[in-house]
């Protein structure tokens, strides 16, 4: 996409903070993020919704969800010319993925308590949604 004569990738956007959550113990990560296109005319518009991208009369989005990738050691040798750029700044974010201090037994142990608990607060629940719904 970013090589198709078609599609101008300084029209190319991301939007909202793009989030992603590192494994280091295995070096994976999995993310997402939005992007925006801002095409300038009705070729550019055809060539986003050919990639994917929903288009409204100004703009074309398409959010990006389950991307996943290894972490790998920076290459010293790098050929610069090969990196294809983005033109606009964008937020990103890193979270560490972390396990609890509870053993997975104890989550388990807990399940029925949880299943319970919910049987019996759902009538109350299902009130407190249809006062919430019926308001709006």
């Amino acid at each position: 996409m970013l090589q198709d004569p078609a599609f101008d990738r300084r029209n190319l956007e991301v939007v909202n903070p793009a989030k992603f959550i590192i494994r280091r113990s295995i070096k994976q990560f999995d993310g997402s993020l939005s992007l925006k296109y801002s095409p300038k005319s009705e070729e550019e518009r055809k060539a986003a919704k050919a990639y994917g991208f929903a288009c409204s009369k100004q703009t074309c989005s398409m959010p990006l969800y389950d991307l996943k990738g290894t972490i790998h050691q920076k290459n010293d040798k790098q050929d610069y010319s090969q990196i294809l750029t983005f033109y606009h700044p964008f937020k990103l974010g890193f979270y560490e993925y972390k396990t609890s201090g509870l053993s997975q037994g104890v989550g388990k142990a807990l399940l029925p308590f949880t299943i319970t608990l919910d049987i019996v607060t759902s009538p109350l629940q299902l009130i407190a949604f249809s006062i919430i719904v019926s308001n709006y």
